[in-house]
């Protein structure tokens, strides 16, 4: 166990970077597997092992999150309710499902909360590789999850969107399976966790053989949701639930952080006019909502995970808010859809994750960061990469799969 030092920081990028060749070399020269009882076991030994590894050897890795959900956990414990006001969008734009179980966790055990963020995000991040491998029906697409920087920093660091990821994998793959009713169940237990899951509801419901059955699905995908938000009023009578939903609803990721949104940010601050960053802000969210809409409307019955992969990918694009963690979200996709210049997209975002995961690891200890200017420089650059990236995928998919 190595103390919060910059220089065990600097180990840790190391060992992140050799991940991260290790990552790469897998796509040249790992050969396709096919998947079985014992090697699926093997898979999930080797992604669980990989995480706890880190987190034994560099326990200062700790994000965002886990102040968020101590926070909360904290405010419930004491029967206090945490939607105070529509600024709590800045600390907690969740339902409250998580910082009820912490609050649980935190009256019943004597574990250090922190370990237990991190290894339950490890745990549920660990499970996606089997997805990916039944699906693909080849081990080596798990374990190019299993074995990528981007999936491990974010879970290892406590960021639990591997938890909503799991649930929603889970849905998509019952839902491929036509397996509906259980589909939106998971769906809903993963919005649970963290709302944004919920733009992915339509993918379930138009599966539906008939109206009907697609109203008895959208219940059952807020079933969960409802459920929580129901228990939280009883737990903390003087909550309001009007606040939660508009704070969530409300809330914006870090705008100025990705893409061009950094230009904008940027000539903000020369100009000293701030409507030159919040204009572009809104007119991003108005055409990022189009594209949603357009891809929707071109789905009908055609491939679940293609049609996901694009939804995130237009979301990166066209969205002035993104952090660090929300890359892991599109990783089981690539690897599971017939797509070009995967080993270039995971070395992409692995070398920025890895190189930017001072950002996130914010708490009890502030380790040395990029200097700004190249943060912005890599971010744009990514960007750049990643609207490449969507062209060229376009061009190779649409023969295969006319989604647009």
């Amino acid at each position: 166990m190595l103390n919060p030092t910059n220089a065990n920081f600097y180990i840790f990028l190391g060992w992140c970077l050799i991940l991260l060749l290790v990552n790469y070399l897998s796509f040249i020269f790992l050969p396709d597997i096919k998947t079985s009882g014992r090697n699926l076991i093997l898979l999930s030994t080797i992604s669980i092992f990989v995480r706890f590894l880190i987190i034994a050897v560099f326990p200062f890795a700790v994000g965002y999150d886990v102040k968020a959900f101590l926070w909360a956990a904290e405010k419930i414990k004491n029967g206090q309710d945490i939607y105070w006001s529509l600024n709590v969008r800045e600390y907690y734009a969740f339902l409250p499902t998580f910082g009820m179980i912490t609050a649980l966790f935190l009256k019943l055990s004597r574990l250090d909360p922190v370990v237990f963020f991190k290894l339950s995000a490890s745990v549920f991040d660990s499970l996606i590789p089997l997805i990916i491998a039944k699906v693909s029906r080849n081990l080596k697409g798990g374990l190019l999850y299993a074995l990528s920087p981007i999936s491990v920093i974010s879970s290892i660091s406590g960021q639990f969107d591997a938890i909503p990821l799991f649930f929603t994998m889970s849905s998509l793959y019952l839902a491929n399976q036509n397996s509906l009713p259980f589909s939106a169940l998971l769906l809903g237990i993963g919005v649970a966790f963290k709302p944004w899951p919920l733009i992915f509801t339509p993918l379930i419901l138009f599966k539906a053989p008939n109206r009907r059955e697609g109203e008895k699905l959208l219940v059952l995908a807020l079933t969960v949701p409802l459920a929580v938000s129901l228990f939280y009023k009883l737990l903390i009578p003087a909550s309001n639930l009007a606040t939660m939903v508009l704070a969530i609803i409300l809330y914006e990721s870090s705008i100025g952080w990705w893409g061009p949104s950094v230009i904008f940010f940027h000539l903000a601050q020369i100009t000293y006019h701030r409507k030159i960053l919040t204009v572009p802000a809104f007119f991003s969210k108005i055409f990022t909502l189009g594209i949603l809409f357009f891809i929707f409307s071109r789905f009908k019955n055609k491939n679940i995970f293609l049609t996901t992969q694009w939804l995130i990918l237009a979301l990166y694009l066209f969205s002035f808010g993104l952090s660090i963690h929300y890359f892991v979200w599109i990783l089981p996709l690539i690897l599971i859809n017939k797509t070009v210049l995967k080993k270039e997209f995971f070395l992409a975002v692995g070398l920025f994750t890895i190189l930017n995961s001072a950002y996130i690891f914010n708490f009890h200890y502030q380790p040395p960061a990029l200097p700004l200017w190249l943060k912005d420089t890599s971010s744009v650059l990514l960007w750049i990469f990643m609207a490449y990236w969507a062209i060229r995928n376009f061009r190779f998919q649409k023969p295969l799969n006319r989604l647009l």
